[in-house]
Parts: structure tokens; sequence; C-alpha cells
């Protein structure tokens, strides 16, 4: 059986995967069983891709509630990359950004206060 290499590290690449895969399964060169797993890690790679495109543009000031449950949300959701990923830079720099983003509205006097008791 003939190896082939995917590159999946942009949309671009990816949609060239699933259409090279899905030109292989319409020729009899792969079964669906082997594709399926491909498409799902294709799929996967796209949520990666999604989530560090949307991670990097935004911008929260505090304010209600529903504010305050998106910038959770995206506080859980940097946390959870900064989790998974294997590259290092990236990781840094999705912890700084949670943190920016957990002591948004804390005044500077307990952020201090919290930071000298813990040494």
């Amino acid at each position: 059986m003939a190896k082939y290499r995917l590159k999946l590290d942009t949309r671009t690449n990816i949609k060239r995967a699933l259409t090279r895969i899905s030109n292989m399964v319409l020729n009899g060169q792969i079964d669906s069983k082997a594709a399926n797993t491909i498409i799902l890690a294709c799929n996967a790679m796209l949520s990666v891709l999604k989530q560090e495109d949307g991670m990097s543009i935004f911008e929260i000031d505090g304010g209600n509630n529903t504010m305050r449950n998106s910038r959770q949300y995206k506080i859980q959701s940097l946390l959870r990359m900064a989790e998974i990923t294997d590259n290092e830079a990236k990781r840094k720099e999705w912890l700084e950004e949670a943190e920016k983003l957990v002591f948004q509205d804390v005044p500077k006097e307990i952020i201090n206060k919290v930071l000298e008791e813990s040494k």
C-alpha cells in the first residue's frame, strides 16, 4: 500500500486533503473507514484553527452578565486550548490572555495583596 502525507496545518490544505480523500474513496484507493478517520481528523484541525483565530481577536471590557459569561467562556476556552496544545509559545500566549481576562475587573490593590501573600 502506498504511503500518503496530508498537510493539515491550514484551512486550504485541509480542503485539499478532503478533496483528495473523497477522490480516493470514489476510485477505490482507500476504504471508507480509513477515509472517515481522516475526515474526523480534518474536522478536529478545523475546529482548532477556528479557536486559534477567534482567541487572537477578541476583546472584552467587563460589564453586564452576558459579557461576563462570554468572558468566562473565553477564559475556559483559552485554558482548554493551552492544555491540549504541543506548541509552547501558543500555550504561553493563551495562558497570558486568560490571566488578563481573569484579573480584568479586580482592583490592583487586591491583586498585589494576593501576590504578596503567595510569596
